[in-house]
């Protein structure tokens, strides 16, 4: 146990002082998850849970299982404690748990908040901003490690598996892959980081835009691919009929893309936690069941509140 960790738990660590918790604030422990996850190419699948969310995380575990055939490449980054040892017990080795220093930003009582918060983070919310603006911070912290990284939003699911699309498409290395949002932007909860040193400039400026603006990442992360301190970047807009946004497949184009399945599909462009479930569940798939029956789901009425027509509305599984 890292002294750092046991002053961060509090409480937790009184009950549970045997554990041996991995923190995002040690390098050290940031890469033996990194290494132990990676696979025969170097890449890992990462994603971010707080509480609130953890049938979402099951949910797009159980989708990385049937369609990559393991979770033994995946690294979840925990930002409270009761996520981190509900996911260790599931992904012994490969989680970490988001350290103080990581989530603040000057929030008083952070921790407790994000711990006492079990229905998730509504957009726009000073959680939602807290939590968005750190993700810069994991993503340099785990590029530092040496492995590519596909960063992956909770509230998406997998048809297929991503790599190989990836692999039999792409006729050249890239920087980064990301897919499209609305208003022609890409967009942040589907990201491929390739290992390479404009990523770590890249990243870099995309924090300090992150630090500058009112927290949300979406944008300051468009900006940043085209910032004059990240000139030669190589990225790719993935084709929205196998990456689609989730307003352009579950209501514009639901039949079409029926006909010709994508390779994920991400509930975003709505709000609540609910509504994305309901989605999800409409077209087979919400299974988080199939990766454990541990999970809370917990209801915010939102499915109860008619259609939600506004593009940038969503919460903390998506910017």
């Amino acid at each position: 146990m890292h002294p750092s960790a046991c002053d961060l738990l509090g409480a937790s660590y009184l009950r549970l002082t045997t554990a041996n918790i991995r923190v995002m604030e040690q390098s050290s422990d940031v890469t033996a998850v990194a290494h132990q996850a990676r696979d025969d190419q170097n890449r890992i699948i990462l994603a971010a849970i707080s509480s609130g969310f953890s049938d979402f995380m099951y949910n797009l575990l159980a989708s990385i299982q049937a369609t990559v055939g393991t979770t033994r490449h995946a690294v979840v980054i925990a930002e409270d404690v009761s996520s981190y040892f509900q996911m260790e017990e599931k992904l012994p080795g490969q989680v970490l748990l988001a350290t103080e220093d990581l989530l603040t930003f000057g929030m008083h009582n952070a921790r407790e908040k994000l711990e006492g918060d079990k229905r998730g983070q509504s957009y726009g919310s000073t959680l939602y901003l807290l939590l968005m603006r750190a993700r810069p911070k994991y993503l340099t912290r785990m590029h530092d490690t040496g492995v590519h990284m596909l960063f992956v939003d909770a509230d998406i699911a997998f048809f297929e598996n991503p790599y190989a699309w990836m692999d039999a498409n792409l006729k050249q290395s890239y920087d980064l892959l990301a897919s499209n949002d609305h208003a022609n932007l890409l967009c942040a909860g589907f990201v491929y980081y390739a290992n390479t040193s404009v990523i770590t400039r890249f990243l870099e400026v995309w924090d300090q835009l992150v630090a500058q603006g009112d927290g949300r990442n979406q944008a300051s992360f468009n900006k940043a691919l085209k910032h004059p301190d990240v000139t030669g970047i190589q990225f790719y807009e993935l084709p929205s009929s196998k990456f689609p946004h989730g307003r352009y497949y579950f209501k514009k184009h639901f039949a079409e893309m029926q006909a010709n399945p994508p390779i994920m599909v991400h509930a975003n462009g709505m709000s609540g936690g609910d509504r994305k479930r309901n989605a999800l569940r409409r077209i087979g798939m919400w299974k988080p069941e199939q990766f454990g029956q541990d999970f809370v789901e917990v209801h915010d009425g939102s499915a109860d509140q008619g259609d939600d027509d506004d593009d940038d509305a969503d919460d903390n599984t998506t910017d």
